[in-house]
């Protein structure tokens, strides 16, 4: 099975268009998605939305850094 990358734009899209009243399952059928995917961007778009879609990899990967250095420092 090959994993899809989404852009974030495309990720905000569909963010917008569940907010304007569609369901996850509406969604998922006409962009060919997984519902779960299509809950999980919501959930993080409803936690942080300036920082979320950040890219690949861990978003949090520079949050945590500075927070151990953080901790170092005192």
């Amino acid at each position: 099975m090959v994993r899809k990358d989404f852009s974030r734009e495309f990720k905000l899209q569909i963010v917008q268009e569940l907010e304007s009243g569609k369901r996850p399952s509406e969604l998922a059928r006409e962009h060919g998605i997984k519902v779960d995917a299509i809950c999980r961007w919501r959930n993080e778009y409803r936690e942080n939305p300036e920082h979320a879609f950040a890219g690949k990899g861990f978003p949090a990967r520079e949050e945590t850094k500075m927070a151990r250095l953080e901790q170092k420092i005192g």
